[in-house]
């Protein structure tokens, strides 16, 4: 199985999981879009995220959904290039939704968060005169043996979820077998 096969299965996964569980409680009235065919489909995703949710009866907000099959290093991964050696930029700097939704299969937590609040705060200068986003480690992707060179900031949750208002919810938790097997090795 390929890496994008890998990662398209999980959020799959994800977006089943948080349709029964999630969805109903946070669209006003169940009322949300989940863009994913059609000729806009993908210049939508690539700039307004993955989907458009009402809050109430008048207005809508964009959402970008990432999905992560376990918080194991309790971190964030804020990609900043979706391909560095292209110069290809990341969501974290393309996108412009209105939230980002991160989902951790394995726990079953889900934290919703402003992205341009979270953006703001991470480029806000910390105690030495730098942004915030400068103290936490810009990685390469190492999780997936892919073609692109995917890379990120890793962001520790508790410091984002004390900076900034962060909604969590607790849903129902996802395992697959396989990656529980890998885990026990």
């Amino acid at each position: 199985m390929t890496a994008w096969n890998e990662c398209r299965d999980l959020e799959q996964l994800s977006r089943e999981n948080l349709r029964q569980s999630l969805f109903p409680t946070i669209a006003y009235e169940g009322r949300y879009v989940h863009v994913s065919k059609g000729d806009m489909a993908k210049a939508f995703q690539a700039t307004q995220g993955d989907y458009v949710f009402n809050i109430d009866d008048d207005t809508a907000v964009r959402v970008e959904h990432k999905c992560e099959y376990s918080n194991a290093y309790g971190n964030f991964f804020i990609e900043t290039f979706s391909n560095k050696s292209r110069g290809n930029p990341g969501w974290f700097w393309k996108l412009e939704s209105d939230y980002l939704m991160y989902h951790f299969l394995r726990e079953g937590e889900v934290y919703i968060m402003g992205l341009d609040t979270l953006r703001n705060w991470l480029y806000e200068p910390a105690f030495n005169g730098q942004p915030n986003i400068h103290q936490y480690a810009h990685k390469s992707q190492s999780r997936y043996d892919q073609k692109n060179d995917t890379w990120g900031y890793c962001v520790n949750i508790h410091d984002v979820t004390n900076a900034i208002n962060v909604h969590f919810y607790n849903v129902p938790s996802v395992t697959i077998d396989k990656r529980e097997k890998w885990r026990a090795a």
